[in-house]
């Protein structure tokens, strides 16, 4: 599973949602695997590089979202709270 969210979802949300996604989808969360771009890329690396002058081009980021993205099967969008979604505010 994929995990599309915003930075500013608490940890809690996060998992909440996740847990409810399984139980709706009646999966076992010890054996779903969820990918979130921002931990698995390490943005805050990439942010910490740009701050010292050294850049990554977008190519390689892309090559690598691509390669994760192939080998995912669900995409989940977590909207809280849901009349008002952070990400799309």
């Amino acid at each position: 599973v994929m995990l599309s969210w915003s930075w500013q979802y608490s940890v809690r949300t996060v998992v909440r949602a996740l847990v409810r996604w399984c139980t709706m989808e009646k999966r076992d969360p010890k054996k779903v695997f969820v990918w979130q771009c921002a931990l698995c890329n390490n943005q805050f690396r990439v942010e910490a590089s740009k701050a010292s002058g050294e850049w990554e081009s977008f190519e390689t980021f892309k090559a690598l979202f691509e390669k994760r993205m192939d080998h995912t099967s669900h995409v989940l969008s977590l909207m809280a709270p849901w009349d008002q979604p952070i990400n799309i505010t």
